[in-house]
């Protein structure tokens, strides 16, 4: 048994593979010999679309493109009306989910694409919609809509008490460590459990100590007897370090700060914002 610290870091990653591997891969703590690319579409081949919600990419679009994207009424699809235009946002899942059944609206969209992100579907002659960087539009035009359209990610270290609320934010999207999958028995955890030092230790280190203990003893006592980690995992507590990726955009998370900061909010949660802040500053308006 051990303890390990709070922390958040902001995955200021621009490539697409990278980012999203990354991301997977800390949902299993694992570090896979296979390429990232190959990675990430073997994941989508297989119908594993929540990673490819923490990558976002943004287009121009005319008005009558945008009509049938305000028909869809996608919460995962985000449109703002410029001034001879559209500005749409959205990461590839709602791509990969409804280019089928929407082919004409979709695919300005994927023909836009990146070619080695374009080849993720099938071959397409439509039009194309215009793929940019959000800072390539006019600063006026840039500040008026960062706010919805600028997703920021980040990795936090805490506890299951802290992402238990965590999860509850909408639209947000999450990547957490398994305890489905991660055998805390193997080497490449030390042999042992970890669990977040609480923020009042010192005043109960005797308790804490004994109770994530004999968690750690039950839980190797279940898998010397054959249990799978998906039910030893039932005899560990809330304050289990995990770490999860969050990406939501400006505006959600300046809505997560006035919740989470907020004195009526847990302490663990509030010190867990605070890192999060801290790490983002001078990102969010």
């Amino acid at each position: 048994m051990n303890y390990v610290g709070y922390s958040a870091k902001y995955l200021k990653i621009e490539d697409f593979y990278t980012k999203l591997a990354l991301i997977a891969h800390n949902c299993y703590q694992a570090i896979s010999k296979t390429p990232d690319e190959i990675f990430i579409k073997n994941l989508i081949k297989n119908k594993h679309l929540a990673m490819c919600e923490h990558y976002h990419f943004h287009y121009l679009i005319d008005d009558e493109l945008a009509k049938e994207f305000i028909y869809l009424n996608n919460p995962y699809i985000v449109l703002t009306k410029l001034e001879n235009c559209y500005l749409l946002t959205c990461s590839i899942r709602p791509m990969i989910e409804n280019y089928q059944e929407y082919p004409n609206i979709f695919y300005p969209l994927i023909n836009s694409l990146p070619e080695n992100i374009k080849n993720i579907f099938p071959v397409s002659e439509s039009k194309k919609a215009k793929l940019i960087d959000l800072k390539d539009l006019p600063l006026e035009t840039y500040f008026k809509v960062r706010g919805k359209h600028h997703f920021l990610s980040v990795m936090v270290v805490t506890d299951r008490g802290v992402t238990h609320e965590l999860v509850r934010h909408r639209p947000c999207s999450f990547a957490q460590e398994s305890t489905r999958y991660c055998n805390y028995s193997k080497n490449k955890f030390g042999h042992s459990v970890s669990f977040i030092k609480p923020l009042d230790y010192d005043k109960y280190h005797e308790i804490y100590d004994k109770a994530y203990q004999e968690a750690e003893d039950n839980y190797f006592a279940f898998l010397e007897n054959g249990a799978t980690p998906d039910i030893a995992r039932a005899v560990l507590p809330n304050g289990i370090k995990t770490s999860i990726a969050v990406t939501a955009s400006e505006d959600e998370w300046n809505h997560i700060y006035e919740l989470r900061l907020d004195k009526a909010a847990h302490k663990d949660m509030r010190y867990t914002m605070t890192l999060i802040q801290h790490e983002l500053k001078g990102e969010i308006l």
